[in-house]
């Protein structure tokens, strides 16, 4: 190892020179000493000699700036008052400090957030990891810029009051929705919510990356495993309000996808899941109390039920034949398969 006393000696001497050519040497070799041993130094050692570098930057040429920022970006052990100093300097300064830097804590991020431009915001949105605190921040002032590289950004913690924002953007902004629906830590509601909006071939991704909805399917197929899975136990799913679980279910016994099943539970027509419940060999108790879930969850998302009555529907059930409702099974899922194959070619 170099003797460090002979070159701090060299830097005391370069520190007493006014020229700007002095100063920058000064810098190099203050950063270089650093960044040869960034952790043999105390707390206080680092603090001061980021002063120093801190001090002596503030007065040289954007591009000197800009390269130490880059060196001192990656480095866990930069000093804070140096990095505090360069995340809030003109965007090309503060760029790779607020994408990278780990010295930056959610106090000065937060600092950043609620006092900087949009340039600003859409570097720390794309963080290694961005805290629920900070990406609420961005959320409540980023432009459609920031909140799209905020989805984007599988390292970011999304709570559910900034969830429920990004989707009423995302009503007026088609390009927030593919991301959305690629998401795979989305709540409940978050996933109702953007159901209606995205297109068919958006509706499986959503389904596939709910966190409630794989935990729906993990439930019902480590219950097929132990126990099989039947209409007694759907009914018991019902009455405990299981309704992710049930939809998981009831789709597996009537043989179609988790989305043609939610479909069919949430819209207002009660004929379409009529056939599904026939073509599961439901009994018509078991239908009336699916259509009983069928209309509440409706009213909750739709404001409105069915016009048909449910007497009116219950005398339809009776006279569906099991196998036309297995043909009609069959058809609705041919569909389905053509659809998903014309969107990915379309693709």
């Amino acid at each position: 190892m170099p003797n460090r006393r002979t070159r701090l000696k060299s830097l005391m001497s370069l520190a007493r020179e006014s020229s700007s050519d002095k100063r920058g040497e000064l810098l190099r070799e203050i950063v270089d000493l650093f960044v040869e041993y960034p952790t043999s130094y105390s707390i206080a050692e680092t603090e001061h000699m980021g002063g120093i570098m801190a001090q002596i930057a503030s007065k040289m040429e954007m591009r000197v700036r800009e390269r130490l920022a880059n060196r001192m970006s990656e480095l866990p052990e930069a000093p804070k008052n140096l990095i505090v100093q360069f995340a809030n300097d003109d965007i090309g300064v503060a760029k790779p400090i607020l994408e990278k830097s780990d010295v930056l804590d959610n106090v000065e991020l937060l600092n950043i957030v609620k006092s900087r431009s949009q340039e600003y915001l859409l570097a720390i949105s794309t963080r290694k990891t961005v805290s629920e605190e900070v990406a609420d921040g961005l959320v409540e002032r980023g432009n459609d810029e920031v909140l799209l590289a905020l989805v984007k950004n599988n390292g970011a913690e999304l709570s559910r009051p900034s969830q429920q924002k990004i989707v009423a953007r995302a009503r007026n902004n088609e390009a927030l929705r593919v991301p959305l629906a690629d998401r795979t830590d989305l709540d409940g509601d978050t996933v109702e919510a953007i159901f209606d909006m995205v297109s068919d071939a958006l509706k499986d991704r959503v389904m596939a990356n709910s966190a409630d909805m794989r935990g729906a399917e993990t439930f019902t197929e480590n219950r097929m495993t132990m126990a099989g899975l039947d209409e007694t136990f759907l009914m018991r799913l019902l009455e405990k309000e299981q309704v992710d679980e049930f939809i998981v279910g009831f789709a597996k016994i009537s043989e179609i996808s988790t989305r043609a099943a939610q479909r069919i539970i949430f819209e207002t027509d009660g004929e379409a899941l009529a056939v599904a419940c026939k073509a599961g060999n439901f009994s018509k108790e078991t239908f009336n109390n699916v259509l009983v879930m069928s209309r509440r969850e409706a009213r909750k998302r739709h404001g409105a039920e069915g016009d048909e009555s449910k007497i009116e529907l219950l005398d339809f059930y009776d006279q569906i034949p099991l196998m036309s409702a297995k043909r009609a099974i069959r058809f609705w899922n041919a569909r389905e398969r053509a659809k998903q194959y014309s969107d990915n070619q379309i693709k």
